[in-house]
């Protein structure tokens, strides 16, 4: 799959593992259960890249799009709830590592956006 795709796929996965882990400090369990909802839809992102290599035709890229764009849309939803606070405060670390998140997905629309209007 294109590096410039998984790129930002594989940051989200690993600032997500790198919250799960406590390296950054103890989460409340709600903030684990979003950690835990974003690592997943990375994950499925990183299952469409995986199982579409070639995604020349118009069905591919329609089923790209619409899966990534959920999941992204999962992503970016489950790490703003957390940065609002809800949920408990982050830690400075805490937060630096979900604006990671936050602006990788952003990073990863973009891309496709541009891929999409090429195509």
């Amino acid at each position: 799959m294109d590096d410039e795709l998984m790129q930002p796929v594989q940051s989200i996965t690993t600032t997500t593992r790198s919250l799960l882990s406590e390296e950054t400090g103890l989460l409340t369990p709600a903030q684990i259960r979003c950690t835990e909802a974003i690592d997943k839809a990375a994950w499925e992102i990183t299952t469409v890249f995986i199982s579409l290599p070639e995604y020349q035709s118009a069905q591919a890229k329609t089923l790209l799009n619409f899966e990534t764009r959920a999941n992204l849309n999962a992503i970016i939803g489950y790490a703003e709830l957390l940065l609002s606070g809800e949920d408990g405060p982050l830690n400075g670390d805490q937060e630096e590592n979900v604006r990671s998140i936050r602006a990788q997905s952003r990073v990863l629309l973009a891309r496709l956006n541009d891929r999409v209007s090429a195509g």
